[in-house]
């Protein structure tokens, strides 16, 4: 299937698309129902005020694309890239995602609900969470190094089985939230506490 398969301003419902380059391209105003995208290069991409319903993305790259208004509903992400991805941008409503294996460093998160989202053994280096809903959001087995975390409603959130959480418990909301040893150190380091 060639680039020219995606065209802006037209919908695709329960299609399959496989190992298209989009990098760059304009996909503003697409609407896809139900699709699959394998090993598909969206790198630089535009997507403008497109929508996703129910898609499922594996082994896709979304390196540097731009989410303008985009909307994503029941969006599944499986070891796909999205590095240095600024998500503040897209339409909040609806952000249950589900991201597995996905490399999601130097992302931006900020202000976004995400409550009820999971990020299962993922990378988040060096991401961004301030002000962010992360209830019963599920970080399992994912590395946050260096990820921040300000401001944002992490009740009853699942870190169990995460590396490297730092977070300060006095800035956030955590009443319910689960911590694994011994990653749960990270939560005295804010404090001056060290433990041996």
């Amino acid at each position: 299937m060639e680039q020219n398969a995606i065209l802006p301003h037209k919908n695709y419902t329960g299609r399959v698309f496989a190992e298209l380059d989009l990098a760059g391209a304009d996909l503003s105003r697409c609407e896809f129902a139900g699709c699959t995208f394998k090993s598909c290069n969206f790198s630089g991409a535009l997507l403008q005020d497109t929508a996703f319903s129910e898609c499922a993305f594996i082994m896709c790259n979304f390196s540097g694309a731009k989410f303008v208004g985009a909307r994503f509903r029941g969006a599944v992400f499986s070891e796909s890239k999205f590095m240095g991805v600024d998500f503040t941008r897209i339409q909040p409503l609806l952000l249950a995602w589900e991201f597995a294996g996905c490399a999601l460093d130097f992302c931006d998160f900020r202000g976004l609900a995400l409550n009820r989202s999971r990020f299962e053994n993922c990378s988040l280096k060096e991401s961004y969470f301030d002000g962010c809903a992360l209830e019963k959001a599920f970080f399992g087995g994912s590395d946050l190094r260096g990820a921040v975390f300000s401001n944002s409603d992490l009740r009853n959130a699942d870190f169990r089985g995460a590396r490297n959480c730092l977070l300060d418990p006095s800035k956030n909301k955590t009443r319910g939230a689960k911590f694994s040893l011994p990653e749960a150190a990270g939560l005295l380091a804010p404090f001056g506490i060290e433990l041996e």
